[in-house]
């Protein structure tokens, strides 16, 4: 397969309560008469920069997509950065428990995902009224391999990347919520005074 990229696949800029994954969620929006496949998420390969892009979004959700592979899961198509890169995000959720939800993020020419803080919102900063914020839940996710599992397609950096950002959540102890890393330059990464209190549960 031959990909014809995009600069950055699905960039999400002070965006709320968006979904990025299965038309199933979103059938309320849809035209009448307009009937999109139910079980499926989206394949975002092959651009030249990241697959999807998040800055100073909040309660957004990413679920069910093939990122960094064709759409059979089997072959890398690399995003030329990151599979997800979050940027000064709050409450991001990457996958759950739920096993309609995982995404395969694999075969990126840097990291699976990549969380950090830019400018835009200093560190530590939350949006007003948040008493606690959590900026990214990553759960239940293929992580540097095919969509079988078993197969390592990994990314050339780390499989989450965690630079200068507190309170992030890899991995659970639900049932469902670890993650599987494999194939990757290293599985989980954190660097810089600000990554403290960091959770990796259950992978």
């Amino acid at each position: 397969e031959t990909a014809v990229p995009n600069e950055i696949g699905i960039r999400l800029v002070d965006t709320r309560n968006y979904l990025i994954g299965p038309a199933s969620i979103c059938e309320f929006a849809l035209p009448q008469g307009v009937i999109l496949p139910t079980d499926q998420g989206n394949v975002i390969s092959g651009n030249n920069d990241d697959g999807i892009l998040l800055t100073l979004s909040r309660f957004d959700e990413i679920h069910g997509n093939i990122i960094g592979l064709n759409a059979q899961g089997t072959a890398a198509i690399p995003n030329g950065r990151n599979g997800i890169r979050a940027t000064s995000v709050v409450n991001i959720d990457i996958g759950s428990p739920d096993l309609a939800d995982r995404n395969i993020i694999s075969g990126n020419d840097r990291s699976g995902i990549r969380i950090d803080t830019d400018d835009f919102l200093p560190l530590g900063s939350q949006p007003s009224g948040f008493v606690f914020a959590i900026p990214v839940f990553v759960q239940g996710n293929y992580i540097g391999t095919d969509i079988t599992g078993t197969t390592a397609i990994g990314n050339a950096l780390d499989g989450v990347e965690i630079e200068d950002l507190a309170s992030n959540f890899i991995g659970s102890g639900e049932e469902g919520g670890g993650n599987l890393i494999a194939g990757n330059d290293a599985g989980v990464s954190m660097t810089g005074a600000g990554a403290t209190q960091n959770h990796v549960v259950g992978n």
